[in-house]
C-alpha cells in the first residue's frame, strides 16, 4: 500500500513538472521591416537611374532587324511615349516597372510573362495571373531576358511561377528563401534560382531583392523599354 502511495505521488510530481516546465511559452513573431527601411528611397532612386541607362538589345532568338525605336504622341491624351525594342510576349521574359503596385514593394514591380495576354505576378493578395498589357498600366515598362537560359528554360521558369499561384504575399523582404509566400521580384528570382541556380540578385539590399536589381543583374539584359 505504501509503495502505491509513493508511486502515485511520483506520478503527480511528474505531471505537475510537465505542466510547469513543458508549457509552451508564446513567442511573438517579430514584425517584418517596413519596405522603406529595406529599400531606402535614395538608394532605390540611384538604382533606377542606372537601370534606365541600360542598352536595349534583341531578345534571344531575335535578329537585329527586329529592333526598333519609336517616338510617338498618343493623340487621345497627348502623352508623349518612347518605345525601344519589341514588347515582351514570349513565355519566360521578365517585366519590370518603376511604378509601385498597391503599396507593396516601393517604387517598383516585377512579373514574368506567361503568354501574350498574361503574366504571373505577386500582388498584395498573393501570386496570380495578371494582364500582359503593361504599357497601358504603367508609366515605364522594362523587358528583360536572362542571358544564359534557353527559350525552353525560360518557359519552364514561367510555368514554375504559375505553380505558385494561390500563395500569399511575402511582407518579409529579406526572407527570400521561403517558398510558402512571395513578393513580386522574389517570385521571379526564385524561379531561375531554384531551377537553374541563376542568382539575379545584386545584393545591394542584402538578401532582399528590389525589382530594379533584376535589370542591373549581370545575368540579364534589357530587350524592351517604354516610357510615357
Amino acid at each position: 500500500m505504501k509503495s502505491k502511495r509513493i508511486y502515485k505521488l511520483l506520478v503527480a510530481v511528474f505531471l505537475a513538472a510537465t505542466c510547469v516546465f513543458g508549457m509552451a511559452t508564446p513567442v511573438l513573431a517579430s514584425p517584418s521591416p517596413a519596405p522603406e527601411d529595406v529599400f531606402p528611397e535614395e538608394e532605390v532612386t540611384d538604382l533606377w537611374d542606372s537601370a534606365l541607362q541600360q542598352d536595349v538589345v534583341p531578345d534571344k532568338g531575335s535578329v537585329n532587324d527586329l529592333r526598333m525605336t519609336v517616338n510617338s504622341t498618343e493623340s487621345t491624351n497627348s502623352i508623349n511615349s518612347t518605345t525601344s525594342g519589341v514588347y515582351p510576349t514570349r513565355k519566360g521574359e521578365i517585366l519590370v516597372t518603376t511604378d509601385p503596385y498597391m503599396g507593396s514593394v516601393p517604387s517598383g514591380h516585377a512579373a514574368i510573362v506567361y503568354d501574350r495576354e498574361q503574366v504571373v505576378e505577386s500582388l498584395q493578395d498573393g501570386v496570380q495571373f495578371g494582364t500582359n498589357h503593361w504599357d497601358d498600366k504603367y508609366t515605364l515598362t522594362i523587358g528583360l531576358t536572362v542571358n544564359s537560359t534557353t527559350l525552353a528554360q525560360d518557359a519552364a521558369a514561367a510555368e514554375w511561377c504559375a505553380g505558385q499561384r494561390g500563395k500569399p504575399y511575402n511582407y518579409n523582404f529579406f526572407d527570400v528563401e521561403t517558398r510558402d509566400r512571395f513578393y513580386c521580384s522574389q517570385l521571379v528570382w526564385a524561379s531561375f534560382h531554384d531551377l537553374y541556380g541563376i542568382d539575379l540578385n545584386t545584393w545591394v539590399f542584402g538578401q532582399a531583392i528590389h525589382p530594379a536589381e533584376l535589370v542591373l543583374s549581370d545575368q540579364t539584359r534589357t530587350v524592351y523599354t517604354h516610357a510615357r
